[in-house]
């Protein structure tokens, strides 16, 4: 939840008190880019902002991938992991798409880059209305340690 900096003038995000909050604050950010994408006709603004989607869906799935999914699996049975499964094969298209624009500079960047963000913005929307109500009710007690592991390592990838 913003809080106002009164010394400042402005808000300013909380950090993060939980997994979910961590991963929708990332889900915030990439849309966020892809606004600021859309309301730029500088074509070097726009690659810049493109790659910072990247290093943002990078860091997005590798928390995921090695921390969330994995633990919401476990706790959810069969259910969880039809779920988790589905969203891993999302982030190999993410990844896919991101391979193919990272190699491509002409007029099928822009193309090709409002692709991936409809299928990223579907699948944000898809994990927020029902993976995350899921894990937020049944995750309770991991929730601690997934939020460490994930800290951890956005710190990490970070500092590298």
């Amino acid at each position: 939840m913003p809080k106002r900096d009164t010394a400042q003038g402005h808000e300013s995000m909380a950090p993060p008190d939980d997994a979910i909050a961590m991963l929708k604050v990332e889900h915030r950010k990439v849309r966020t880019l892809f606004r600021q994408y859309d309301e730029t006709t500088d074509q070097d603004k726009q690659q810049r902002i493109a790659e910072e989607v990247f290093a943002e869906l990078d860091l997005h799935i590798q928390l995921e991938d090695t921390v969330f999914y994995p633990a919401f699996a476990d706790v959810e049975g069969d259910e969880g992991e039809r779920l988790a499964g589905g969203a891993r094969q999302e982030h190999q298209l993410f990844k896919d798409l991101m391979a193919e624009l990272r190699q491509i500079d002409d007029e099928m960047f822009p193309v090709r880059f409002h692709e991936l963000r409809h299928h990223v913005e579907l699948h944000m929307d898809e994990e927020e209305h029902e993976i995350f109500s899921q894990a937020a009710e049944h995750l309770t007690e991991k929730m601690a340690q997934m939020t460490d592991a994930m800290q951890k390592l956005k710190h990490r990838r970070e500092a590298a």
